[in-house]
């Protein structure tokens, strides 16, 4: 990794501006290209093999399991589990009392709506692998369930989707042991598909119906993550989210279950290898669907801010002494607070943020020099294996810039779809109307993948799909611990 040029300006003037200030543009021109298209939705078919797209409220794993048993090779292995949504965990003994409690549902539905088509492409129907049944992914971008946890819709998968509650739902700790994870919702699958029964919960599957012990859902969670080939360190982060909201480096079993406990009833939450790696890049990646090749259109390292102890100030003197840190006093005080008072032994780094999100006080510089043929053909080959996706970021781990720049070595962490950003926009040295000026392309990209898409048999669902899948992001968000 490129040593960090801490000289000049710290941060450029608009780099923590609100988000509704830096998109006020894209808005204006997405409602011009919407009334020319005379659709403002075709940005939401541009990946015709995600949700949405993956613009909004869409969980990781919709966009991960979609992956074969290639690209998995350069995925970090990872599981989902779902946490109880029994509001009250009962202790040992309460259960040993109460074997026949009823399972509670906090939640309860009350109307199903039908979820709108997505629409698929006739390409995506020949390369993607319809043998798995509906799951919860396309039910939860949609948000097809009025007054309940959009976690709920799980419970009414076809059985062996539902293994999304523990462990279910593999990365590439499955496809090694000789099993391909599921590749993501087929086209064949219509809004009005009958759905199957739902059958009476097994150990193995600890879905939102079942009452159990928080000692036995550890156990459990463990349990997956042996088969899966998981071992701590691990990542934990939720499935819905972004921006680093909730992630964090988990040591430990205790650290876990202290993790868990800390989320709301029923989510979902994604259990990921820690990478061997530590440099990490953003890679903007863009495919014409009539083309077998793509382009990297940015390339951003990011770097996770970190002070070295002289054995004489605390850490918040320390934050204080930085030109950049002190202005992001607030977000590194909270994720530090048992620290930040404490006097640092000399010499001793400490890292103030372990999610590499610009939001939650990573630094990103602009990488683009280091974009190359054998980068760009590395990643053709991955997206040859993940059907129906042609537009987003990629947030991957590499040994060195020598390995990145040859393709090789790469650990993808996660795979961002609609919404993500070409991040080199938040250098401090690129400029304000160069930024804007990328954000503009990005949408306009967007609108032309989504015409070709829609060319070509998908059929773009309305805006309410979204609104509801954002609104119900938002809500989550809210609720997620605080990331480290």
């Amino acid at each position: 990794m490129p040593a960090l040029d801490l000289g000049g300006r710290p941060v450029s003037f608009f780099e923590f501006w609100p988000s509704w200030l830096m998109y006020l543009p894209v808005a204006i021109q997405c409602l011009l290209l919407g009334l020319r298209h005379r659709s403002m939705s075709l940005p939401l078919i541009a990946n015709p093999a995600v949700p949405l797209s993956g613009m909004a409220g869409v969980p990781k794993s919709a966009i991960l399991q979609l992956a074969g048993q290639s690209a998995n090779q350069s995925i970090l292995p990872w599981i989902t589990i779902t946490t109880p949504t029994t509001p009250h965990l009962q202790s040992q003994e309460e259960t040993s009392s109460n074997p026949a409690q009823p399972p509670s549902n906090p939640s309860p539905t009350k109307e199903k709506i039908p979820p709108e088509p997505l629409g698929e492409c006739e390409e995506t129907r020949k390369r993607t692998d319809t043998s798995k049944p509906l799951g919860e992914s396309r039910q939860t971008a949609l948000g097809g369930w009025v007054q309940a946890s959009v976690y709920e819709a799980q419970l009414h998968a076809q059985p062996e989707r539902r293994q999304a509650a523990l462990g279910g739902r593999m990365g590439p700790g499955a496809s090694r042991e000789g099993s391909a994870p599921p590749r993501g919702p087929g086209p064949e699958h219509s809004a009005n598909q009958p759905e199957s029964p739902n059958p009476a919960p097994s150990p193995e599957h600890v879905t939102s119906q079942t009452e159990i012990t928080q000692s036995a859902f550890l156990e459990q969670t463990l349990a997956a993550m042996k088969k899966s080939g998981l071992d701590f360190p691990i990542v934990g982060k939720p499935d819905i989210g972004c921006r680093g909201a909730g992630v964090k480096l988990l040591p430990d079993s205790r650290s876990l279950d202290s993790y868990l406990k800390q989320f709301p009833p029923g989510a979902a939450v994604l259990l990921q290898k820690l990478s061997d790696f530590e440099p990490e890049a953003g890679v903007f990646y863009v495919r014409d669907p009539k083309t077998e090749t793509g382009g990297i259109t940015s390339l951003t390292l990011k770097y996770t801010p970190y002070v070295v102890g002289d054995g004489v100030r605390t850490l918040a003197e320390l934050v204080a002494a930085d030109p950049r840190a002190r202005g992001l006093t607030r977000l590194y005080e909270e994720r530090n607070a048992r620290h930040w008072g404490e006097v640092l032994p000399e010499g001793r780094p400490h890292r103030l943020v372990f999610s590499a999100s610009h939001c939650r006080g990573a630094v990103f510089r602009d990488g683009g020099h280091l974009i190359t043929r054998q980068l760009t053909g590395a990643l053709d080959r991955i997206f040859d294996d993940i059907p129906g996706f042609y537009y987003g970021r990629l947030d991957l781990k590499f040994r060195d810039v020598d390995s990145l720049r040859a393709g090789r070595d790469l650990q993808i962490v996660e795979i961002n779809g609609a919404s993500s950003e070409s991040i080199h926009i938040w250098d401090r040295k690129t400029g304000f109307f160069d930024a804007v000026k990328t954000l503009l392309q990005q949408y306009r990209t967007l609108f032309t993948l989504g015409l070709e898409n829609k060319r070509r048999g998908c059929k773009p669902p309305g805006l309410w799909p979204l609104y509801r899948a954002w609104r119900h992001e938002l809500q989550l968000v809210k609720r997620y611990p605080v990331n480290d």
